[in-house]
């Protein structure tokens, strides 16, 4: 069973094959066939696609994990399942191959690939697509702006996958979007090429900072003539 509902649910790794039987039990607890019609697809073998795509699960968007290469018999189980209409994958080719979406295009779906050339890039794709939608794209269909509040948007590392985590459920609640840094100390290309970050909210430990200067000695008295 599911447990009811607003109670903490454990839903362990308890017989179900670690993060592989995870996530099916989460996704057959609170969603039913049909609806809704849009499932994310991220790797489950690197976290930041999946960090990042966080704040949009968080609104009522099943999240998928796949190895990367061939959907496999727990993913394949799930989209035969539920039946959705469109999926979105997030991470470019080396995380999530080709096959993977021209299999999901076999049969049938409409999909959307959101990625970049490194983690930071991917993750502003993803937040493009949350606040502005893809150029082009037709009011209310699964490619257009998914309602993400624009103007500010949560900013924490990509290199590690707690703070993200953590961040994810508060950005989703605020209607905002998570975008990744390269580095502690460097932003990386994809926080400069989102288009809607004018505020950022940082998530995790600051930098270690520099110690101050010392402070400069007065100078000494010129002593009279």
């Amino acid at each position: 069973g599911c447990g009811p509902r607003g109670r903490f649910r454990d839903w362990g790794w308890r017989g179900c094959g670690g993060r592989a039987g995870t996530h099916p039990n989460v996704n057959g607890c609170l969603f039913r066939p049909g609806r809704p019609p849009t499932w994310l697809l991220a790797s489950g073998k690197n976290c930041p696609d999946a960090l990042a795509l966080g704040p949009v699960a968080y609104q009522g968007f099943p999240l998928i994990l796949t190895g990367g290469t061939t959907l496999g018999a727990s993913e394949t189980a799930q989209l035969t399942k539920f039946g959705p209409t469109n999926v979105i994958i997030a991470g470019g080719t080396l995380v999530i191959s080709p096959a993977i979406e021209a299999s999901l295009k076999a049969k049938g779906y409409k999909v959307l690939r959101l990625a970049g050339a490194d983690r930071t890039l991917t993750a502003a794709a993803i937040a493009t697509w949350a606040t502005v939608g893809i150029a082009g794209a037709t009011a209310g269909s699964f490619d257009a702006a998914q309602g993400a509040v624009s103007g500010t948007t949560y900013i924490s590392t990509g290199n590690n996958f707690a703070d993200a985590l953590a961040a994810g459920p508060v950005a989703g609640l605020n209607g905002r979007m998570i975008v990744l840094s390269d580095t502690p100390t460097a932003l990386g290309a994809g926080i400069a090429s989102h288009p809607r970050t004018k505020h950022g909210w940082s998530a995790g430990p600051a930098p270690p900072q520099r110690p101050p200067l010392p402070a400069l000695r007065p100078p000494a008295p010129i002593p009279p003539a």
